[in-house]
């Protein structure tokens, strides 16, 4: 029993081949040992990664090594590294809660990393100088696989210092004025840096309203005149160069107050900013060329005389613009004068000063060289003087005249005009005479043999009138000369005047056939009152001219108002109509009829003639009111309304009119044109009673008609 337990015991104590289990169990754990340290050394990212997975512990990156121009740092997750582009940059190693970091590299979206693992690089060199004239900000990833884990961040930027080295630096002046710029946000109260960016933008292809802006800093800045003015130059062309006008008055105001206070003369700056003021601020520009005007050369005056009348007269003051004319009449040519002359007359003839014009009038006719329009100022002088009944002025301009003009006939008719109005006959013959005899008119003539006559000069005014019967007439004017003249020549060569007269004209009626003559003589005959032998001279001449003449119409006028002299209302009557048939806009002859028929209360009369003329002028309201006026006499009430209603028509703006219509169309029942009638007056007069209550009538019945209709059914 024991042994057969010890063999057991044995037994159970060996392996095959009789080696003992512990034996196994070493060679197991020696072979494991060697696998591990095999492992380990032959791929230790697996086995670390093996090792990982099999603890389940998570991941934790803890920070980032890395070394900033050669000095170690390290880097918290989340953390940030301010540094400047240009500094040395490496990243070293990712420390986190992995064994061996595996399956963990670093990676950034703005640049290749690797650049910075492998060694030392600068943002600067990796992207570039032109990159960080802005601070930038870039991310460092840390991702386990592709997944993040973890994120640092760099901050960078150059500061002021180093713009401004790397714009000392720089050979390309935009590139220079591009630093400086930078640098100059960074610190803007910086004037030298200020002035280094202007001076590079200067060198360069110019700033515009940029290096403006610059120089106005400095400007602001600056307690050195001369530096100043120098400024205001340049901001002064800038400003022109850029139209800017605002700023071309700011920039010569200053350099105008400049230079007073400097004690140098500011009229340069001062005349720039006149031209500038012209558009933007005239009385400003006024000013200064009136404060320049002693100290310019004569020539310079005359040109700012001229631009001050310019000023005034776009400004409307005509006071200051006749003194800038006046202060220039002295220095101005004898071919500019005229000009100014017209000017002031122009002026004092709006300013209603007549003494101020006509003295600019004698201003003018001086001025002008001998010729027509010389002349003819002093032809014109003459008759305004002669207007205000100064004659001896007036004398005076018109001899001037005549003796720049010796055969101008109209000039001594003007002179004997004169002479007639201060009375003195024997200047006024003189003067008639000279201009008769140089003019040939067959008129003057006819007015000198009147003078003549007259003054008891009877053989002069025979003879005169027997050149002029002896004429051959080409107008009708012509043929009632001669007419006159036979007739003038008759009575004064066969005294006594009425047998002379009456042998004349008992010749006229019984040879002649010339209506003209016959006119004339009814015109003479209507002047000395005449009436009965002026209607049959009249007659006559209608009886024997062929109609159309032009002096047909008269002949009618002249025998309506004998007519009317010797009381003959028929004739009268039938010589209005006449004229008014002839030319409807003559509107008096037809009121004449209507009142005479009117006064004698002929209404069958008036009806017919009212009747006529609205066929003649249908747009005449006046027509159809006459007809009115007829018809209602006549108790013809619906006619008189229509006609009433027609005048409205044609005078559709008289409240008169459409209320009368209104009110006789409602008295004979017409109520929708009377309706229209009233709503017509209310809309030009919306306060009118009477429309408003015909109206309030109207609508009243209405709605009793409504309420009748509504009953009924």
């Amino acid at each position: 029993m024991d042994s057969h337990f010890h063999f057991y015991h044995s037994a159970k104590g060996r392996g095959k081949g009789g080696f003992p289990k512990l034996f196994w169990l070493c060679l197991a754990v020696a072979v494991l040992v060697l696998v591990v340290f095999f492992w380990n050394l032959l791929s230790p990212v697996s086995f670390a990664r093996f090792l990982g997975n099999f603890s389940g512990k998570p991941l934790v990156v803890e920070k980032l090594d890395a070394e900033l121009d050669g000095k170690a740092l390290a880097l918290a997750p989340g953390g940030r590294l301010k540094l400047k582009p240009s500094q040395r940059l490496r990243f070293l190693k990712i420390e986190s809660s992995r064994w061996r970091d595996y399956d963990l590299s670093l990676f950034s979206d703005d640049f290749d990393v690797r650049a910075f693992t492998s060694g030392e690089n600068t943002l600067a060199a990796a992207l570039g100088e032109d990159y960080f004239l802005e601070p930038r900000t870039f991310a460092v990833q840390v991702k386990d696989k592709d997944e993040e884990k973890a994120v640092f961040y760099l901050d960078a930027a150059y500061e002021k210092e180093d713009f401004v080295f790397k714009g000392d630096s720089a050979a390309n002046v935009e590139d220079k004025a591009g630093y400086y710029r930078r640098a100059l946000e960074m610190d803007p109260e910086d004037l030298e840096l200020a002035e280094k960016l202007a001076l590079a933008l200067e060198e360069g292809s110019g700033g515009g309203s940029e290096l403006a802006a610059l120089w106005e800093r400095l400007l602001k800045a600056s307690s050195d005149d001369q530096a100043s003015k120098a400024l205001l130059l340049k901001l002064l062309a800038y400003y022109k160069s850029a139209r800017d006008v605002p700023g071309e008055i700011r920039s010569l105001e200053s350099l105008s107050a400049l230079a007073e206070k400097s004690g140098e003369s500011p009229r340069v700056y001062r005349m720039n900013l006149a031209v500038l003021y012209r558009e933007n601020d005239p009385a400003k520009a006024a000013l200064i060329y009136e404060e320049t005007l002693e100290e310019e050369d004569p020539e310079a005056r005359i040109a700012s005389l001229f631009t001050l009348a310019d000023i005034y007269r776009k400004t409307g003051d005509d006071l200051k613009l006749a003194r800038s004319y006046e202060r220039l009449l002295p220095l101005v040519s004898a071919e500019q004068a005229p000009g100014i002359w017209n000017q002031l007359i122009r002026l004092r003839e709006a300013a209603g000063d007549e003494p101020g014009r006509l003295a600019a009038w004698e201003g003018l006719a001086a001025s002008l060289p001998p010729g027509r329009t010389k002349v003819d100022a002093y032809k014109h002088l003459g008759f305004s003087y002669a207007g205000k009944e100064d004659y001896d002025s007036a004398e005076k301009a018109y001899e001037t005249a005549l003796s720049l003009a010796p055969e101008d006939s109209s000039i001594l008719l003007n002179l004997a005009a004169l002479a007639e109005r201060r009375g003195d006959g024997e200047k006024y013959r003189r003067y008639l005479e000279k201009a008769a005899g140089l003019s040939g008119s067959h008129e003057l003539k006819r007015q000198l043999a009147a003078v003549y006559a007259a003054d008891g000069m009877e053989k002069e005014a025979l003879d005169l009138w027997l050149e002029l019967s002896e004429i051959n007439p080409e107008t009708d004017e012509l043929k009632a000369l001669r007419s006159e003249a036979r007739i003038r020549a008759l009575e004064l060569s066969r005294p006594p005047q009425g047998e002379v007269s009456d042998v004349f004209e008992e010749r006229l009626y019984r040879y002649s056939w010339n209506s003209v003559e016959f006119y004339n003589l009814g015109v003479t005959h209507f002047k000395l009152k005449n009436w009965d032998r002026a209607e049959k001279a009249f007659l006559q001449a209608l009886y024997t001219g062929e109609g159309g003449k032009p002096w047909s119409r008269d002949v009618h006028g002249y025998l309506l108002a004998i007519y009317k002299e010797r009381g003959e209302k028929e004739k009268l009557l039938s010589e209005a109509m006449l004229l008014y048939q002839d030319d409807p806009g003559e509107k008096d002859y037809r009121d004449l009829a209507a009142i005479e028929m009117e006064a004698a209360a002929n209404w069958p009369a008036l009806e017919k003639a009212a009747s006529e003329w609205v066929k003649i002028s249908p747009d005449d309201p006046d027509n159809w009111r006459y007809l009115a006026l007829a018809q209602k006499s006549l108790g013809k009430n619906a006619e008189t309304a229509a006609s009433l209603f027609s005048a409205a028509e044609r005078d559709p703006k008289s409240v008169s009119a459409w209320l009368s219509a209104g009110e006789a169309l409602e008295r004979v029942g017409d109520f929708e044109r009377a309706k229209t009638a009233f709503q017509n007056v209310i809309a030009l007069d919306d306060q009118n009673d009477k429309a408003t209550q015909a109206l309030l009538r109207f609508t009243l019945a209405d709605l009793s008609s409504s309420r009748e209709a509504g009953g009924a059914n």
